[in-house]
Formats: structure tokens, sequence, C-alpha cells
């Protein structure tokens, strides 16, 4: 199955962030590829790594905002459901 052009683009932009891994805005435009993939928790830890090397960057806290903003948000429902999943690992995992 051929690969799709969005993630053909994040591959490359990946493998010039291996060469250059400082490089910011570069950085920078793999977390936004990773935005529109809809890989939030990849794209938050590449937003907050530009960061680390430029926080005084609005366009870099923009990316960031926009991630948080988009990412799938939990429900009270869900919420709940998350925690009784988190006590039945914990409860496993004591016993074990």
């Amino acid at each position: 199955m051929p690969m799709d052009p969005k993630e053909k683009q994040l591959r490359a932009l990946r493998e010039s962030l291996n060469v250059s891994p400082e490089n910011v805005p570069l950085r920078r435009m793999v977390a936004e590829s990773l935005l529109e993939l809809k890989q939030y928790d990849d794209a938050e830890q590449d937003a907050k790594t530009a960061l680390q090397y430029d926080n005084d960057d609005a366009g870099r806290k923009a990316v960031l905002a926009r991630v948080l903003f988009r990412r799938p948000r939990l429900t009270s429902k869900n919420a709940e459901s998350t925690k009784k999943t988190k006590r039945t690992v914990d409860n496993s995992i004591e016993r074990n």
C-alpha cells in the first residue's frame, strides 16, 4: 500500500531532525505535521522540545497550544472509566 503523502513528508522531516536535532524550526515543522496526522502525544513532545531550545518564540508556543486544544478531551464519563481501569491495573499489580 502506498504511503500517505503526509506520512512521507513526516518521515523526511524526522530523518532531517536525526541529523540536526537542535534545529528548532525543523522540530516545529515535525510537531505541526504530527498535529495534522492527529498524533497528539508525539506532537506535544516535539513542541515542548522546541520550546526548550527557544522559549521566547510565540510561534512554537502557538503550536503547543494548538496541540493541547485539539487533543481529545476526556468527558466525565470517560474520565470515570479511565479511573476504574487504572484502579483495576493497580490492584492487579499489587497482587503480583
